[in-house]
């Protein structure tokens, strides 16, 4: 179980990076492979884990392979033909609500929730999906060889360890798919510094992973407001590292300090799990 959670995203996403970086220079850019890399070989790690999931999904977790497809279509276009910032936030927005409304309708009715309670919990974590997606790209944008790459896998590792704890087993497997993918665009970016995950190349990244903490956190009682936002905003801590005394580093330096960065809200959110562990609130 294990390899089929490791080794599908691995030869996809290396696949998809090696053909994008075939085009150089602005090719590469535009290459759709660039943009859909990650969420390609997440994609395939659900699909040899679980199998393709029919529509609709008969449970919210399901609807995280269409989560990514839709991300990646989205990230696809905006390498294809730069967006103006405004449209490409519209365009996010607008995303990340039907993800959230679909992902959390069955909720609406189990809590009573009126019409307008409803729309404002849609739109407000869509708007900090949007904040998330938008952000990450835009350091992307700034930071290209592995500096994002890392921070993505740092972020994913945590996000699949923490959820894992917090005893949502599927997030754990497939965080770990999204760190395998992401980890991946590591070792080839500090091989082929050119490479960025810019302009696109983040929105499935980063719409799975908050796509997995809304999961764990809606459907689960052991993951709490705080440890969720720690887990969603875990990416946008690296631009710290835009500060100047971290910006003058070398570029390797850079990228481990933006990582351990990304690293600190994880490790609250890990903190707040074992705490939560050690005075019984688990059921096991």
């Amino acid at each position: 179980m294990a390899l089929q959670g490791i080794l599908p995203p691995a030869i996809v996403t290396a696949v998809a990076l090696a053909i994008a970086l075939r085009s150089g220079g602005a090719g590469m850019l535009r290459s759709p492979w660039r943009a859909f890399s990650i969420g390609a070989g997440f994609v395939a790690a659900y699909a040899v884990l679980f199998g393709w999931t029919g529509w609709p999904p008969a449970e919210a977790w399901m609807y995280l392979p269409w989560i990514a497809v839709a991300f990646g279509a989205l990230g696809t276009v905006a390498a294809a033909r730069p967006l103006p910032a405004p449209a490409q936030w519209v365009l996010l927005f607008a995303l990340a609500a039907l993800a959230t409304w679909a992902t959390i309708e069955p909720l609406f009715d189990y809590y009573e929730w009126s019409t307008f309670g409803s729309v404002w919990r849609v739109a407000a974590l869509a708007l900090g999906w949007t904040l998330l997606a938008a952000g990450t790209d835009r350091l992307a944008d700034r930071r290209p060889g592995a500096s994002l790459p890392m921070v993505l896998a740092v972020a994913a590792t945590g996000a699949s360890l923490i959820t894992l704890e917090a005893g949502f087993a599927k997030s754990g497997q497939l965080g770990g798919a999204l760190a395998t993918s992401a980890g991946v665009a590591v070792s080839i970016a500090w091989l082929r510094p050119q490479l960025t995950l810019g302009r696109g190349g983040t929105f499935a990244a980063t719409g799975i992973l908050f796509g997995l903490v809304l999961n764990a956190f809606f459907f689960l009682d052991d993951l709490s407001e705080v440890a969720a936002v720690c887990l969603v905003v875990a990416p946008l801590f690296a631009w710290f590292g835009e500060l100047g005394v971290v910006r003058s580093r070398p570029a390797w330096q850079g990228a481990v300090i933006r990582a351990g960065l990304t690293a600190v809200p994880l490790a609250i959110a890990g903190a707040m799990i074992l705490l939560r562990a050690e005075d019984g609130a688990y059921p096991y």
